[in-house]
Order: C-alpha cells, then structure tokens, then sequence
C-alpha cells in the first residue's frame, strides 16, 4: 500500500559515454550538463576534482552534506535521503557538482538554516531541496539561500522554500564591487512559500554588465519580489502564482541602469489570502485567514529599467481555468488592476526595447506562456528522486488556478507540518565505490571494479560520473522502508504500529535489541501489516524495535531504531522526598502566616496516580492530618504558621490500592522578625529631617533645588522638577553611615540597602542619565574610585559599585519592563550591597529585580549620600518625585524587603492596631517603629502639645506635656518603655488626633 507522491518512469541507462563529440561542443565551452541555459550555462562544476558520498543526514562531520561542499573540486552524490536538520548556515566552495537526484528513496531536505553559494565559482547545484522555515531555525529575517559574490553558477531543479526574507535572493556585497554576482542561471527551480511578514521570493539584483537568467521557475505563495530585478537580467517562460499586495515583479525601483529580457512569463492570480498561525492573534488551533489585494504583475518601474516586453501572460478571474490575457506596455505603469498610475502618484515607465538585447543568450528550450506554464506543472522543482509533500502542496495550488493559495507565517501552517515524509532507500551496487552504480557501468562499457574511471571525460567532454549523473531521468528503484512507528506499551506487552508506504514489499522483518545491543529478528510479518503486538516482555524494563520491508529480491533500509518501556508492576509509591521549607529552615516572621509546604515523588508513572496525606504539629510524636480526609494529588499546601515555634510535618505517599509508603519527619523552625534600625530616614513629608534614631545623624540639604511638595506615597513627597546639572538632596556624612570593610570577605560592616519611593517617567535632562542615589568618592586618597549608586542610562536601570577602578555593574531593566517601573507611578525600589553574600542585589515592589556576584564593596570613604544625582560630579540629575529615603547598615533580606514594601518597616508589623484606630493620617510618626525617641508632626500653628500613650490593652503608658517647634514634637528618654504596639494622642488646640506606633 502507498500514500505517497507516485513514481513515474524507470531508472534510465543512456549510453552517454558512445556518444560523439557534437557541433555544438567544438562551436562553444561545455554546457554544465545538457539543458543548462543562459548566464550560468558553462559553469564547470566539480568536472576536474574527486567523488565525495554523502553517508549520512548529520549536520557536520565526515560523510555530511555540510563536509562534502565544504573543500572545492568534488562531485557530490547520496548515498542517503532525508532530512538534514542543518543547525547554522551551509557554506559552499568552488567547482562543486552537487548532484541531489543521485540519492536513493525520496531525496534530501536541508531544513533549518539557510545555504550561502556566496563565492561558490563554477558551481552546478541540482534537485536539491532548501527549506529555511520558522520552528528549528535561528530566526531574524534571513534569505533561505543567496549570492552576494560571485560567477558561473547554474542553479537547476532546486525547491527554495520557507525563507523568512528572501527565499532565493542574487544581491551583490557593495563591500566587493570587483566580485559582483555575475553569469548565474537559476532554471526549472521553486521559490515559494516566503514566511513572516516579510515574504519574498528574491531579490536579483547586479549590475547592467553582470547576468542573471531566471528560467522556467515557479514563484508561488510570496507577498513581494517574485522578483525585484536590477541589472542584467533574463526573466523566461516563468510562473508567478499567488503574489501579495507588495508586488509580483518589481521592476527596479531604482534610478540605476537595468537590461531586462521579460518573455512568455505567466502570471496567475491566486486566493490571495494571508493564513497566521503565529501572528496578529493566529493560533495553530485557531488561525486567522486576512484577504489581500494583489499587484498587478509588473509594478515601481523607472526609466533606467530598460527591456525587452514580449509574450506575457495575466489570469486574474481566479475561475479554475488557464485563460489570461495578453499583457501590454501599458500593464507596466500601474500598481493596482484598476489604476492607471502606480503608487505614489506619478506615472512611470520602463523603457521599452523593439527586440531582445544581443546582452542576453539565446534560450534554446524557450516556449510559449502557456506551454511553460504545462512544463512547469510536470517537472519544475526537485522532480528527481521523486517531487516531495511540500512541492506536490504547491504544485496542487497552482493547478487549482484561483481558487487555492495562501501566504503563510509558518511551516507549520502546512498538511505537512515541516517538510514532511521523506522515504529513505537503498543504496544501488556499487563495487567500486566509484558513484555509479554496477548496472550503469556494465551497460555503458565501464569497469565496476575500477574506481578511477568516474572521473575520467568522455568523449562528450563530460566526466563518466557528469554522463551518468545526466542520464538520471526517473528515481532509483527502492522498496520503501515502514515510517512513523509507534506504540503502546503494557506491563508485558508492546504494541508497535507504522506506516506503510510501499506496494511492492512482500512482509516485514521486526528486530528487538538484546541486552547485547544486538538487534534479532522477532517477527516476520505478511504484507500490508500496519501493526503488531510483541508479548512476554519483563515489566518496567527498556525495549528497542526496528522493522524493514522485503521481497524476494531486495529489502528496505531499517526504520528508525524506536524505544519503548514495558509498564513497572504496581508497587508502594517511593518515599516523598525533597521537602520544602527545607530540613531544619528556620523562617522569621512577626505575625500568623500561611507557610507553602511541598514536595517531590518520584514513583514511576506506571504505577498509576500517587496520592497525599499531609500530617503537620508542634509535637513530633502528636501529628495531625491537615489534607483532609481523602488524599490530594497536588504536592503542596499551605499551613497557618506562628512566629517562635518549631514544626514538624510528614507526606505519606499512597497508590491506587491505598498501599501507604510512610514519610520522614521533616521539621522548620519560626522566629520573630526584628525590625532593622534606618540609619538615615528622610520621610520627606514637608521636611528635609532626618528622623534616623542615631547618634550625630543630619538633616538633608537641597542643591540648586527649590523644595517643592507634592502627594507621596506616604503622605507628602519631594518633586525633583526643574533640575539643572547639579540638583540633588545630600545628606552630609555622620558617623554611622560609613560602611567598610575587609575587601573579598564577607564582612557584614560593609554591607548596607537604600530603600526609597520614585514617581518618574525615567527620563533625565541631561544626555538620558541620572542617578537614583550615590555614595562614595571618584578619587580616595589613593586616587582610586570608591562608590556605589543606581542609575538611568538610555531608558535602562543599572546598580553598580566600583572599587579601586574596577566597576562591578548590572542592569536591571529595559525596554517595557523599565517603563512598567518608570511609568508616573509609585514604585518601591531597594538596593542591596551585601557584602555576606558577596552580590548587587536589586528589588522593585517587594520582589527580585536583579542579583549578580560581586566582591566589590571596601568604601572606606567618609562621604555621605546624595539622592537623585552623583556625588562630586553632580552632572547626572534625576527628575521625578521621590519619597521615603532609608539606609540601613546590613543585607535586608528578600523578606523584610516585602515586609518593608507592603507596611513601611522590615519586621511586617502593622501601623495600626485596626482600621479605626488609623483616624488622622497628618499625624505622622518617626522613626516607625521608634526606639528611644520619636518625632510627631502636628499642626503648624500649635506651641505646645499632650501627647498619651495607650498599650494594646487599653493602659496609659505615658503622658507628657511637650513643646512643638515649627510643626514637630520630640519624645525622648523612652528606654523603659516595653516594646509593643502603642496608640498615641496628641492633644492640640482643636482637638485631639490618635494614631498608632511601634516601640522596639
């Protein structure tokens, strides 16, 4: 049985090497091989060099496609077909023949990346196959294959598909203009299926001294540049189907000189129709379809593009019917078929010759539109060994003549969904080894034992090996090996299935490997078999088949070498393991909290559906069952946790027969979280103090700046607008804000974070840059650079610290994700120099931003910090509004960052006691939570204030009369307060107001 493309005609036997020396050889050079026509006619190929074999589909190494084109002078032939999953692009050298129609079976596709012919002189490339495509390819916009350099090229029965810029593209290097592109031929070939929303079928452009024939091709399924022509070029009996609404033949569009020779050319409207599977919302299972207008055949012609106008052809009624008109002169000066000026408005012509140019060669095998159009429909494409899938695919739509054809997006918007099936066969006899196969050679009076007579010339002027090569008109006779094997698999048996592309086997051989690696015959199968069971296997263990066709005078090549596992027996489910928290972790805390607990199994699938039942406790021998009465399959829940003590948890691990594997006890650890002291904290709330808790700490200072503010995240915020090159908040240095330490060690002393607020669009006045803060010095005493800042560059986020001339840097963000920050809205943003952990390390809104290694930290420099510009410098100024400034000595943790985004302290403690405790929100407490003293903001006009303290319980604490200067109260001498939450009222002159604090 056969589902596949048929095979038409017998593998020839021409007697090439008896035949005489022709008038035509003695008259001019050899043709490349008979049939060749135009520019590229006389390219030389490989005729001079060595037989190289291809042996095999890998991507590079001995015996490769990729090794055999890589060295001039060689003759290449298969002896294998298929796919050839090229990984990055194919170069070609010189004087090669890559003869494709020698391989057995189905042929060979190189699918993946492109091929470059750049610099590949003399080259004869035939029935090969080159498809770019989308899924396995390196992406960008990339010619499937191209020509930037130069001369003697024939390109014949190629199929030229998937390419994401140009499918086949002939564009001179401007970097080598004495090594154009020149005397290159691409005949009987397709150019199709152009992907992306830049699908072309190429671009052939060179000089008007330089000559490119494009004959008896296919041009199918491609939006634009079927082609675009600039130079000398000969455009014969060609077949352009199922263009876009960016042009079929583009006529120059360009003021330089072309020489065109256009004749007997058929131009075939298609279904016009874009299918996505990838883009503008397009789904694999659910595909856009867009309808599109397309050109008229020829558009964008200028004066300079001179031509010869003859004999072409325009269906455009799309009604299943070959039954186009005759185009004109007139045709050439339109964009749309009911225009009568191009785009743009003006009218522009070519200029029309009154015959072919002596320029370009006479076509010896030229035809009518409509008979190339037959021509084409039969042989054009890699015809031989056999036309693929993915021709046939095209092929089906050109014959449709209308009512089928779409531009895709992907490969995988195809029936095929790549290239396809792709049947390997045998290689024929061969003795010698010589790349003919015995049967040519007894019948054309050569020596199958002689291996040096395949490159010697005949008397035709062709090698022995060119003649048989020449002679090729039908694929190789092969018996098609079983495909695509499946199966399924049970505890003892293994059920494999296949495809059957064959009508001449007689059975099938399956083969098993043994634990010896050796494969053994274990079924001999009648014909048409699609499947079979293979019983009595062990359960739970590794079985590898293969399978060959056979009759009784040849067999197949192997399948694929397929492996399959027999189901494992039902057993008790493995022990849970990995846990997390994990073993012992100790987590820290404040309040309640839901704690995630999970785990692995890795039981084997086959043993069916493993369940759950989770048992947790402060007792480890007192756990209790927290899953719920019927076992869960996810391996995760949550358990409320408190702060301070130690939990112990176990995962049980059930089967299907409820067989329970009992786990370990795994056991975490909670503490409370102390709050991290500030040793800077401006809140910016209509002041420029700093309400750190510390010894000598000083109030910040403006810089060119006018105090300007605005709402911030927490109360009031400062505006940093209008700045010039040196505005900026500093804070001038104090004792406790020096941070040093033992340079490549983890001394927490060098360690600190900077937490602060930013409203900003991110954009800088000054050349694009600004800094967040900075702290440090450019020239120590040593004249080294000491510092470290966060700044925007370029619309991107970098952190960085710099010690002794070496910067240590990372960025952040960019592109959408620094405009999701920097977007006019709040955004909490944290950066860490840990010296323990040796890093940078970044967060924005309570979650990692950026970490990288660093052992950089040694300040050793008694400078404060300025917020929105460098230090020294001051040539980076920042605009936008910020608020909450803190420096903290040490690492904040990921933890008390969140803890710090989500409640304005690292503990995680509420501001408030309830909702209607928090009754006045002017009334503004700091530092939060407090220490020894703390600072109130009150009402401007008030001298004096009361100010109570409550505990949770409702006792009064505290009561102090306090004097209020310019809108601030100071409480002192707190040392024998107990730590806690407090409500304070402050009693003014017009009421009182109550908020609550926390006292460390």
């Amino acid at each position: 049985m056969k589902n596949f493309t048929s095979i038409v005609g017998t593998f020839a036997l021409a007697l090439f090497p008896l035949l005489p020396v022709t008038a035509q050889s003695v008259t001019e050079p050899q043709l490349a091989f008979p049939g060749a026509e135009g520019f590229g006619r006389y390219a030389v190929g490989g005729r001079y060099g060595e037989v190289y074999h291809v042996t095999n589909l890998n991507d590079s190494g001995e015996g490769s496609l990729r090794d055999a084109v890589s060295q001039p002078n060689r003759i290449v032939v298969f002896d294998v077909s298929g796919v050839i999953h090229a990984k990055s692009v194919i170069p070609f050298a010189k004087n090669l023949t890559i003869a494709a129609q020698t391989a057995p079976g189905n042929g060979i596709v190189i699918y993946g990346n492109r091929v470059s012919f750049s610099g590949a002189d003399n080259i004869i490339c035939r029935y090969l196959r080159v498809r770019y495509g989308y899924e396995e390819s390196p992406g960008g916009y990339v010619d499937a294959a191209g020509v930037a350099f130069g001369s003697n090229m024939i390109f014949d029965h190629l199929s030229v598909t998937w390419g994401t810029d140009e499918c086949f593209s002939i564009n001179g290097d401007s970097k080598r203009p004495d090594d154009q592109p020149r005397n290159i031929t691409i005949q009987n070939s397709i150019m199709g299926q152009g992907l992306w929303d830049h699908s072309c079928g190429g671009l052939m452009q060179t000089s008007d001294e330089n000559g490119i024939t494009l004959f008896r091709n296919l041009y199918i399924d491609n939006k634009t540049r079927n082609n675009k022509v600039k130079g000398l070029n000969q455009f014969v009996n060609n077949v352009i189907y199922n263009w876009g609404d960016g042009g079929a033949y583009i006529m120059g569009d360009t003021d330089a000189a072309s020489l065109a020779d256009i004749q007997n050319n058929y131009f075939i409207e298609g279904k016009s129709e874009r299918y996505l599977v990838r883009y503008n919302g397009g789904t694999p299972e659910n595909p856009v379809t867009q309808s599109f207008r397309p050109t008229v055949p020829f558009t964008r012609a200028k004066p300079a593009f001179v031509t010869y106008f003859a004999g072409n052809y325009f269906d455009n009624n799309r009604d299943g019917k070959l039954d186009g008109r005759l185009l004109t002169r007139e045709d050439c000066n339109r964009y749309q078929p009911d225009s009568a000026i191009p785009e743009g408005g003006q009218q522009l012509t070519p200029t029309f010759l009154d015959g072919p140019s002596e320029k370009h060669p006479v076509i010896g095998a030229k035809m009518t539109a409509e008979e190339a159009y037959h021509w084409v429909v039969s042989n054009v494409g890699a015809t031989l060994p056999v036309r693929d899938e993915v021709d046939a695919y095209m092929i089906d739509e050109l014959t449709s003549l209308g009512t089928k054809g779409q531009i895709i997006d992907t490969e995988m918007s195809l029936p095929t969904r790549g290239p396809g099936e792709i049947l390997r066969g045998v290689k024929l006899p061969d003795t010698d080894n010589d790349g003919i196969p015995d049967a040519w050679e007894e019948q054309n009076g050569l020596d199958k034992n002689d291996p040096t007579d395949a490159m010697k010339i005949a008397a035709n002027g062709y090698a022995n090996i060119e003649n048989y090569i020449n002679s090729i008109d039908a694929p190789m006779p092969f018996l098609a090996c079983p495909s695509t094997m499946k199966a399924t698999a049970d505890h003892t048996t293994i059920t494999l299935s296949w495809k059957d592309y064959s009508d001449e086997e007689e059975g099938y051989i399956l083969e098993q490997r043994d634990a010896q690696g050796t494969f053994a015959e274990v079924a001999k199968l009648p014909v048409n078999t699609t499947s079979h069971t293979v019983s009595d296997l062990t359960s739970g263990v590794l079985c590898a088949f293969r399978l060959k066709a056979y009759n009784t005078t040849t067999e197949s090549v192997y399948s694929d070498v397929l492996e399959v596992a027999t189901k494992r027996l039902l057993v008790a489910p493995d022990q849970c393991i990995e846990p997390s928290p994990e073993i012992d972790a100790i987590l820290s805390f404040n309040a309640s909290k839901d704690i995630t607990l999970s785990w692995k199994n890795e039981t084997h699938p086959d043993n069916g559906v493993t369940t759950y039942k989770v048992y947790a406790g402060t007792e480890k021998n007192k756990l209790e069952c927290i899953s719920g009465a019927e076992a869960q399959e996810a391996t995760s829940l949550t358990l409320k946790a408190d702060p301070s003590k130690t939990y112990y948890w176990r995962v049980d691990a059930l089967n299907v027969k409820n067989e329970v594997t009992t786990g370990t006890v795994w056991s975490f650890i909670t503490q409370t979280l102390d709050a991290k002291e500030p040793v800077m904290y401006l809140s910016l709330d209509g002041t420029l103090k700093n309400f750190a808790d510390v010894a000598g700490a000083k109030d910040a200072e403006l810089v060119e700046l006018e105090p300007t503010y605005v709402a911030g995240k927490n109360e009031q915020g400062l505006l940093l607008e209008n700045v010039v090159t040196g505005s900026c908040i500093s804070v001038p240095y104090y004792e406790r804000m020096k941070f040093e330490g033992g340079s490549g060690t983890a001394d927490p002393a060098a360690s600190f974070s900077v937490s602060m607020w930013v409203k900003s669009d991110g954009s800088c006045p000054v050349d694009g840059k600004g800094f967040l803060f900075h702290k440090g010095t450019f020239k120590d005493s040593k004249g080294k650079a000491r510092w470290c800042g966060a700044e925007i560059r370029n619309n991107e986020l970098y952190f960085a610290v710099s010690q002794n001339g070496t910067k240590h840097e990372i960025k952040l963000v960019s592109g959408d994700a620094f405009k999701n920050i920097f977007n006019n809205e709040w955004h909490h943003l944290v950066f860490v120099r840990s010296h323990e952990e040796q890093a940078l390390i970044a967060y924005c809104d309570g979650k990692l931003l950026g970490k990288r290694d660093s052992n950089r930290a040694y300040m050793n420099s008694e400078v404060g910090i300025v917020f929105g510009n460098v230090m020294e410098k001051l040539n980076e100024p920042f605009a936008g509004t910020l608020d909450e400034l803190k420096l903290f000595r040490g690492t904040l943790i990921a933890e008390e960052v969140a803890n710090l985004f989500e409640t304005g302290n690292t503990a995680g403690i509420p501001t408030s006691i309830n909702q209607e405790l928090a009754i006045n929100s002017e009334l503004g407490i700091y530092p939060s939570p407090f220490f020894n003293h703390f600072y109130i903001v009150v009402p401007q006009e008030e001298v004096s204030v009361k100010i109570c303290l409550y505990d949770a319980s409702g006792r009064l604490a505290l009561s102090r009369e306090v004097k209020a200067d310019n809108g601030t109260a100071y409480i002192g001498e707190l040392n024998g307060l107990a730590g806690g939450i407090y409500v304070v009222s402050v009693e003014t002159s017009t009421g009182v107001i109550t908020k609550t604090a926390l006292k460390k």
